[in-house]
Formats: C-alpha cells, sequence, structure tokens
C-alpha cells in the first residue's frame, strides 16, 4: 500500500509558490501557514509477531525546501482491542529517519493501522495523518483460519480532501530492470535513476517483499482513485485554527492541565517535574496560566525516562488535579471484525510462519549498536555544601539519628505529632523549615517515610544550605539522599504524582550513497527471507544512476520492489516495478 501513498504527500502553496513563512521557538508566527506531511516507507506488508517494523520516514513541510520545522515524529500501531496498541516516537536531525520497532511475540494476529504525524499536525484533523495498513500474523496461531482486523474510521481510512492536480513532468524516479524473471540461482539487478530540472538530490529508501494474496485487503480503495486520477491531497487552503499544538523544534513538549476543586486558587497549583536519578536531581518548573495548563520543554536527556509529575505545593493535591495530555491518535472506531481465510491466504501465511522460523535459526539477528550523543542538560541546583557517605559511620537505624549524629546542618524531629526538617542557613544561623526532601532525585514530601531510613538504606546525602531557586519559587536550602535501591515509594507515586512514560525509539540518520552491488548483511542458508531487501538510506544526485543488486532466494514467485523519497527541493517521488523469481 505504501508504494503508491507518497505520489500525494500534502504540499502547501507555500510550498509550491516558494514563500517561506517567519518561526519563533513556540511554532509559526500568527497568521503563518505552516503545514506539515508525514510519509512512512515500510519494508514489507506481512510481519510476524516478534520480528521487526523497518521503517523510513519522511517529513515534508512548506518552508521553502524539505528541511523539517518539526523534529519529532509521533507513531501509533493500532489493532482490535486497546491491548493491542504500541506508541512510540522518533527524534528528527534531517528531513528524514530509519529505524524499527520489534512487534511483541504475543501480539494477536489481525490487520493492524500504522499511524504517523507531528505534533503541529495535530491543529489538522485526524484524517490528515500518515496511515497505513499492514498483516501481523503469530508463530502461536497455529490451526486458526480467521484473522481479526480493525475497522478505522479516522486515520485508518484517508478521507478525500479538496484536490488540486500537481503536474510535476521534469521530475521522475524510474527503474530500468535487465529483466523481468530471475532463477533461484541468479542476483536481482536494478537501475535507479532521477530526471529532475535542475540539481539536486534524492534521499531515497528501497524495499523488496514478496507480493501477497492480502494486497488488496491492506490497499485502501480510495487510494488507488486517487492514483489513477493522478492527484495530488494538497493543504493549499487549511491553516490550523487556533495552533493549540506548538511545533516541537527545539525537543518534546509535555502539556497538561490542573483541573480544580471549586473555588481552589488555581494559581498555587504549579508543577515540577522530575526524574528517578541517582547522580544529581533535575527538577524542572512549570507555572500555570490562568486557564490551568502547564508546559514543559525537555531535550533528549529526558528520552525514554520516567517522568514524574507532581504539584509544586504539596499542600493543594487536595484542592487541585493534575491531567497530563496524551500525543496518541484518537481513533473513532475500534469495533472489530472476523475475516475468514481462503486455501490461498492460509497457504501464504503458512509459508510466511515457515520462513519466520527459518531465519530465527539460521539468519543473523544481531543488532546494530546505535551510537547517540545527548545534550547535557546544566545543573539545575546548586553544589552542595556537604556531602555525607552514612556507611563510613556507625550503624545508625532511621533519620533522625542520622540527622542528630552525622548531619550538624539539618534538624530532623516530631513536633505535634508531625515529623520536621530544618536546614541551617550559614549566613544568618537561622534554622529553616523545609518541608521538601529530594529523595533519588525526585521533590518527596512524605516524612514519615524518610523517618524510617537508615544508614543500611541510604547510600549518600547531599546538603544545600543556602536558598534554592526553582522556577519561582525559593526553597530554604535542600537535603537530597539517594538510597542503595535508587527507588521512590510505589504508594507515593500512586497518591502524589503523574507518570509519563518517555519512550523514544532510537532512529538512523544516514549518509550512505549506494552504488554498485549491495550484498544482503544478514545472508545465511537456506536462503528464504519474507524481506528480500531493505536500503533505508539512497543518495541519488538528479542525471545519475544507482545499481540495486541483491541475490534471489530460495522462494519463488512474484516479487515487488520500491522507491520511496523526496528531492532536496521538498519534491515526493515513488517508483515500483514488479518481477519473479523461479527455479532454476
Amino acid at each position: 500500500m505504501c508504494r503508491f501513498i507518497f505520489k500525494y504527500l500534502i504540499i502547501s502553496a507555500a510550498l509550491i509558490s516558494g514563500s517561506m513563512p517567519v518561526l519563533n521557538s513556540q511554532g509559526p508566527a500568527s497568521g503563518s501557514a505552516v503545514h506539515e506531511m508525514v510519509y512512512v516507507h515500510l519494508d514489507k506488508q506481512v510481519y510476524i509477531a516478534g520480528e521487526s517494523i523497518r521503517y523510513k520516514a519522511y517529513l515534508v513541510s512548506s518552508t521553502g525546501s524539505n528541511l523539517p520545522c518539526s523534529k519529532i515524529i509521533y507513531f501509533n500501531l493500532t489493532g482490535s482491542g486497546i491491548e493491542n496498541r504500541l506508541d512510540w516516537r522518533i527524534n528528527l536531525e534531517s528531513s528524514s529517519a530509519a529505524g524499527s520497532l520489534l512487534l511483541p511475540e504475543d501480539l494477536k494476529p489481525g490487520i493492524y493501522v500504522l499511524t504517523a504525524y507531528t505534533n503541529w499536525m495535530r491543529n489538522s484533523p485526524a484524517s490528515t495523518y500518515f496511515s497505513d495498513r499492514i498483516l501481523v500474523t503469530s508463530l502461536k496461531s497455529e490451526g486458526n483460519p480467521a484473522i481479526r482486523f480493525f475497522n478505522a474510521q479516522g486515520p485508518g481510512k484517508r478521507l478525500q480532501p479538496d484536490m488540486t492536480e500537481i503536474g510535476d513532468e521534469e521530475t521522475s524516479l524510474n527503474f530500468h530492470a535487465e529483466k523481468s524473471e530471475y532463477t533461484t540461482d541468479e542476483s536481482v539487478r536494478f537501475e535507479l535513476d532521477l530526471k529532475h530540472s535542475s540539481k539536486v538530490v534524492a534521499d531515497i529508501s528501497v524495499s523488496v517483499y514478496p507480493v501477497s494474496p492480502f494486497d488488496s485487503m491492506l490497499l485502501d480503495p480510495e487510494m488507488n482513485e486517487f492514483i489513477n486520477s493522478g492527484l495530488a491531497r494538497v493543504y493549499s487552503n487549511r491553516k490550523p485554527a487556533a495552533c493549540l499544538h506548538k511545533i516541537e523544534d527545539r525537543g518534546f513538549i509535555l502539556s497538561g492541565r490542573i483541573i480544580p476543586n471549586q473555588n481552589a486558587p488555581i494559581d498555587r497549583c504549579d508543577v515540577w517535574l522530575a526524574v528517578t536519578d541517582s547522580i544529581s536531581p533535575r527538577i524542572l518548573f512549570s507555572k500555570v496560566d490562568t486557564t490551568g495548563a502547564f508546559r514543559f520543554f525537555l531535550d533528549r536527556t529526558y528520552d525514554n525516562q520516567e517522568l514524574i509529575i507532581q504539584l509544586a505545593d504539596a499542600s493543594m493535591s487536595s484542592e487541585c488535579k493534575l491531567e497530563v495530555f496524551s500525543k496518541t491518535a484518537m481513533l473513532a472506531d475500534t469495533a472489530t471484525n472476523s475475516y475468514i481465510l481462503d486455501a490461498e491466504e492460509q497457504a501464504y501465511l503458512s509459508t510466511v510462519k515457515n520462513i519466520r522460523l527459518i531465519e530465527a535459526i539460521y539468519g543473523n539477528n544481531e543488532q546494530k549498536a546505535v551510537s547517540v550523543s545527548l545534550k547535557t542538560g546544566p545543573a539545575f541546583l546548586s553544589m552542595p555544601n556537604r556531602v555525607v557517605i552514612p556507611s563510613e559511620y556507625a550503624d545508625l537505624r532511621n533519620f533522625r539519628e542520622i540527622a542528630s549524629n552525622i548531619l550538624p546542618e539539618v534538624r530532623f524531629g516530631n513536633r505535634r505529632d508531625e515529623f520536621y526538617l530544618e536546614v541551617l542557613s550559614p549566613n544568618i544561623n537561622l534554622w529553616k523549615d523545609n518541608f521538601v526532601v529530594m529523595l533519588n532525585g525526585v521533590p518527596f514530601t512524605d516524612l514519615v517515610y524518610i523517618s524510617t531510613l537508615g544508614t543500611k538504606d541510604i547510600k549518600r546525602i547531599e546538603i544545600i544550605q543556602p536558598n534554592v531557586l526553582v522556577g519561582d519559587m525559593t526553597l530554604p536550602g535542600m537535603v537530597s539522599i539517594y538510597t542503595y535501591d535508587n527507588q521512590i515509594p510505589e504508594n507515593y507515586l500512586r497518591s502524589h504524582t503523574v507518570r509519563f512514560q518517555n519512550k523514544v525509539i532510537t532512529s538512523l540518520q544516514g549518509n550512505e550513497v549506494l552504488s554498485g552491488s549491495n550484498e544482503v548483511s544478514d545472508r545465511h542458508f537456506p536462503d528464504f527471507r519474507n524481506s528480500i531487501y531493505w536500503e533505508p538510506f539512497v543518495k541519488l544526485p538528479s542525471g545519475n544512476k544507482i545499481v540495486v543488486e541483491f541475490p534471489a532466494t530460495l522462494l519463488t514467485g512474484k516479487f515487488f520492489i520500491r522507491a520511496e523519497g523526496i528531492t532536496s527541493d521538498g519534491i515526493p517521488l515513488s517508483a515500483t516495478e514488479y518481477f519473479e523469481i523461479t527455479e532454476q
């Protein structure tokens, strides 16, 4: 299905006319018409639970070139039922990136919808998001003659917008084959060239996989209509109305709102964000606006972390409720249907499963290590005045004994049946109440739990005596406690915080140029492959030719070879050819 979709990527009037909107750090300037469109090229359309979906993601925007505004793409893979939903995101360094997602072994067989979009695209209807259908089967589904499929009325079904014909006779991507039929002992060889009116370089991905009896089911019938008419989907008159969702050009935006009880002072319900950390606290602060909204801008040091969000003033926890906004695409219809497989379809899935078993035994499944350079965020808190290692002292049973014996700057005790903690200010010789302790990098207000920690529990204590500025809050000193288990009590997290799993899949940015022979890196014997060939990083200059070459497999039948991509001046490209492998 993805073989043709790129022909009608959304290209705005701003892109066609060459106009360049002015951007600021929060997104487009007022009244500007910045549009973005995501396209995803998959290595195939039929997968086995337990193997990886390999993909190349492209982002086109109306900024006058193929350099996008957004730097994050969101993905949802949705099946029948909420338990069959996978959500993730990738970071972009340029206009494209390649990656892979490992499908869970227990994923139920069925037809799934892959949806991709940016935060800025969420200002427009979900029908404008990229979507594609894939079939997932399972090695555990022996003897099951039916599959379930997702009945999507949102992103899974493309709604036809106003259409404008875009003809670009000066740009084309073309395959040239030596022949259309190969035997199992030959190498399949195609030439690929780019015709363009000027000197540009195309960013291309190439995939080869078998034709399946499910192709008509996976291909949206509306897409065939678009292909045959030669029309492209255009955003020309669409502008995000309220701009509720900002362009994420400098990092991930986590947003939410405060829901106050009746007459609760919402201006006292400001928010903290932290992560569990065994080295140094990283507290972020967000002031709540008059509507109760809050927002955090997070760099990549927060990727793949559990984010812990809570009220900065713990005394307001009974007055204000925290809600973090999800960026998951909401689908209108989650109804499921059963489809009974015919003999041909059952035989095809049986073959696919057998090949998967062969690949598991003989294939090279080693994953390449990915090197990622992360920006180190600034130290938010001051350097500690003193660091104490309790294990260097005599065994002390609880924190009151620790404070009394080895922490002269700290008082900890009980008054009027409540625990208190005070930090000595060094300049004015004044003891200041502090109701917040940093526990393993997270603001923590349960002093009853702190009172139970002794030298066998605490690995390190750091003390900051001067005032600490966090956002517009001033904390009277700071005590940071790091335990051996580096954990926050589950009861505290459930009752005081909202947790957000900031899941990011590492993506690869390609700089390779494909030329000459490109042998399959994980070749094995017997040589059966469900994914015959996948090359996500091809740089093709206009007027040049490259050779796509790979060994035929022992698997016979008809195959697709397709290339998808985008030129350096923002023109989408697509080319498809077919060939057949027969017995030698």
